[in-house]
């Protein structure tokens, strides 16, 4: 079995101020929302089936007799 290859510690943070403040300016003016709200709006959106009477739950299905 060959060894596992040697870390060297700690990864280094790449932090360029200036390019995180471009960053943040542009999630701003994109309207990012920091809160996450909107993206759990469009997650139950697509997440939560609508009432439709024609779409019986799997509960309301005939049992099969079992020979």
């Amino acid at each position: 079995m060959g060894r596992k290859p040697k870390t060297s510690g700690t990864k280094a943070k790449a932090t360029d101020p200036e390019q995180s403040a471009r960053f943040i300016e542009a999630a701003r003016q994109a309207g990012v929302d920091e809160t996450g709200e909107a993206f759990e709006r469009a997650f139950e959106r697509i997440t939560s089936p609508k009432a439709d009477a024609s779409i019986k739950p799997a509960s309301a299905a005939k049992a099969i007799p079992k020979r």
